[in-house]
């Protein structure tokens, strides 16, 4: 009993720097994950049952991933500018709740044929 005392200890010892905006970062980013995780195997294939191409999935995933560049660099702008907790938090939670909005989705707002916007 007293080894694992003195190896908690320890890794309180070594992890004392988390704390602040560190330690508000590493929560949401927990929380981020879980949801994240939770959904991401079933994405392509929710997709895919919505009426949507492989182009169109893959069009999809480019573009998420163009956005989350682009809204990176203007989500730093503004941390530095007014304050990086309030964002951080504000935007993870976003983020997951915009990721759960997607089972409430009934129909793909692209014609999977023509890859237009309806």
């Amino acid at each position: 009993m007293r080894y694992l005392v003195d190896k908690l200890t320890k890794l309180k010892r070594e992890l004392s720097f988390v704390r602040g905006n560190l330690l508000v970062l590493i929560v949401s980013w927990i929380f981020f994950h879980f949801v994240s995780f939770m959904t991401f195997p079933y994405e392509s294939l929710y997709i895919k049952a919505l009426g949507a191409s492989a182009f169109v999935i893959g069009l999809i995933y480019a573009l998420g991933q163009i956005v989350l560049f682009v809204s990176r660099i203007i989500g730093g702008y503004i941390a530095d500018r007014y304050g990086r907790r309030d964002i951080i938090v504000i935007m993870t939670f976003g983020i997951a709740f915009l990721i759960r909005l997607l089972c409430f989705s009934s129909r793909l707002a692209f014609n999977s044929n023509r890859h237009n916007i309806l």
